[in-house]
């Protein structure tokens, strides 16, 4: 017996020898044993036979869909409701299962998730655990899944360059696995180059993925560029309630009706040979200000507003169409700024000097200007750079009180936040969508009361001449219409509307306090078809100035219930993530970019989820690979 007991020993030591090397003492005891016991030998040159003929064997792969459908199957089994907070919109995020606490059906759920786990860690494709053959330790790539194509910009500096990068999005991994999944440098590409002293502030991407818009600054000053991509177009189905506008595939010039430039001003960052596609620089020597430039629902204008780089003056809305070599002024107030397009107009605000003259306060006033006749009409209530969603059934807004900039010629927040509300509240006539632009239009009209349109309002070279500033800001509103005030005064709207009031005013964030707590820096997005939106909000609170370079913040992503007009907290799919300022909603999906790391890298993630928000996958750039910001849908 004993015998066989020292035998057993040995046998396990060379079956363990197969894993991992033995301890010194043991190699040479189980050595000595074999150089005598030839019963031995043989077992274990079985052993090593066995486990050679085990390795040949192929690793059978898990299904692509498994993870996706097994959540899938979790989520409709759960037994007991869970619970959890959302700033945004207030009350309870909550996805409820079957009542009555666990069934056998949840029995069953649980099996279903533990075959999963034998077979993904039976197939090596989790961390530290072998293959069941033998195979090598370490982490193996998730299985990607297909999800609908579309395009994806955003910069990048991972190649020791400043360049756009751009491609079709046509896969991603359950979000679970999303840190072994595939990168998206698989399926983009380098399509401009800019200097190394350039640095990138916005970038759009037109509807149907032709054209494109980058806003920067280097040394020699700050301009627009436009960009197109044929080789990259991506034709897009125009979602339900769009303006009656189809996105156009000729992006040939036709003969532009603005007015004639003498100068053609030349692009200020040249790309570097072989980049792909030369930017155009449509307008320079300028600072961007207001919202990012956006182009209209059928692709062919992009509106933006800026100011002399100079400080000369303040800033003006401008009009890029598509063909045309420059982008031209719409108002020459030198107060107003871009805020988005409703249906074919344009939506601009200003600051209005409060009643008491106090040069530096400020109430905001918005209005809508129709770039074929320059004719504008002043929104009904109260609002600050207001986003209306592609259907024009809702809005997101800021309302609160303005200050002066510390450059005296335009308008920060100061006090108040963010609202949602049915659009109609602020333009009557939007009961039904608007309707498209004209397709010719010819800029033959007043963007103000008394005030000509003037090429010299903002200089496109430079050179040109502008009128002397003022002290302030320009606000004078044209006069034929005076918004209402807001519902209630401006200091003390704090309280969110009854439930019972659908599309009234109510406030992004319902427990916060917009008095004390104000919300400084923010940006809002809208899916093309008006069901999501994202809400960015700065981290900067009262007292502390704008932050000179990178923006912190949070990302949320929420949906508006359509028939209440109302945040719908059910399908939050992003609650409050930090991410830096810079981001884009498409069709199911956004892009954000990460809070940069101590060495100064960050990254671009991409979300897609599917209508009822369940199924969710995601994919991302490399990490510390470089600067990957301003992504763009």
């Amino acid at each position: 017996m004993n015998g066989r007991r020292l035998h057993r020993e040995f046998l396990d030591l060379a079956a363990a020898r197969l894993d991992e090397p033995l301890a010194a003492a043991d190699q040479q005891r189980l050595e000595a044993h074999m150089a005598t016991c030839g019963a031995c030998r043989e077992q274990v040159a079985g052993y090593e036979s066995d486990r050679a003929a085990l390795r040949g064997l192929r690793e059978p792969a898990p299904p692509r869909d498994l993870w996706a459908r097994t959540s899938a199957a979790l989520d409709r089994e759960q037994a007991q409701p869970v619970e959890r907070r959302s700033r945004l919109g207030g009350g309870r995020v909550m996805r409820s299962g079957p009542p009555g606490g666990r069934t056998v059906r949840g029995a069953f759920a649980a099996a279903l998730a533990m075959l999963v786990i034998v077979a993904v860690v039976g197939s090596g494709f989790l961390p530290g655990f072998p293959g069941p053959f033998g195979g090598s330790r370490g982490v193996a790539e998730a299985t990607p899944f297909e999800v609908e194509p579309r395009i994806l910009a955003y910069f990048s500096t991972r190649d020791g360059e400043v360049g756009v990068y751009m491609g079709r999005i046509a896969r991603v991994c359950p979000e679970a696995a999303a840190a072994n999944c595939p990168t998206i440098e698989a399926d983009v590409r380098k399509v401009a180059s800019f200097t190394n002293d350039f640095v990138p502030q916005r970038l759009a991407v037109s509807p149907d993925g032709r054209t494109g818009a980058v806003v920067g600054t280097s040394p020699r000053g700050g301009a627009v560029y436009a960009l197109q991509f044929p080789d990259l177009a991506l034709e897009t189905p125009e979602p339900t309630g769009t303006p009656s506008t189809s996105p156009t595939s000729d992006l040939t010039p036709t003969g532009s009706s603005e007015p004639p430039v003498e100068d053609t001003p030349s692009p200020l960052v040249p790309p570097t040979a072989g980049a792909g596609v030369e930017p155009l620089a449509i307008i320079e020597h300028v600072i961007v200000v207001g919202e990012t430039p956006a182009y209209s629902a059928d692709g062919t204008m992009l509106a933006f507003s800026a100011m002399p780089a100079d400080g000369s003056s303040g800033p003006d809305i401008y009009l890029w169409r598509s063909g045309s070599e420059v982008a031209v002024p719409v108002t020459s107030d030198h107060g107003s700024i871009f805020a988005s397009w409703a249906g074919g107009a344009i939506v601009g605000s200003r600051g209005v000097v409060t009643a008491d003259g106090t040069p530096d306060a400020a109430r905001p006033s918005s209005f809508l200007l129709d770039p074929a006749t320059l004719e504008v009409r002043v929104l009904a209530r109260s609002a600050w750079r207001p986003v209306v969603d592609p259907t024009g059934r809702f809005v997101i807004y800021w309302d609160g009180t303005l200050e002066a900039d510390a450059d005296g010629l335009t308008w920060r927040e100061r006090r108040g936040g963010l609202y949602l509300a049915a659009w109609q509240l602020f333009d009557p006539a939007a009961a039904e969508p608007a309707p498209g632009p004209t397709a010719e239009p010819a800029p033959t009209g007043d963007p103000s009361p008394g005030a000509e349109p003037s090429e010299t309002a903002g200089p496109t070279d430079g050179s040109g001449a502008t009128p002397e500033p003022t002290v302030g800001v320009s606000t004078e509103p044209p006069t034929e219409a005076t918004p209402e005030p807001p519902a209630e005064p401006t200091d003390s709207a704090t309280q969110p509307p009854a439930p019972s009031e659908p599309g009234k005013p109510q406030k992004l964030e319902p427990e916060r306090d917009y008095l004390d707590d104000p919300i400084l820096s923010w940006e809002i997005r809208w899916s093309p078809d008006g069901e999501w939106f994202g809400a960015w909000i700065g981290d900067r609170r009262a007292g502390e100035p704008p932050s000179p370079g990178e923006e912190r913040g949070a990302l949320t992503v929420g949906a508006v219930d359509r028939e209440t007009g109302r945040v719908d907290r059910d399908r939050i799919q992003l609650d409050r993530a930090p991410a830096g300022r810079g981001f884009a909603l498409g069709d199911h999906r956004i892009a954000w970019v990460t809070l940069p790391e101590p060495g100064g890298s960050s990254e671009v993630r991409l979300l897609v989820w599917t209508d009822d928000g369940r199924n969710r996958g995601v994919i991302r750039s490399t990490p510390g690979g470089g600067s990957d910001t301003l992504p763009a849908l």
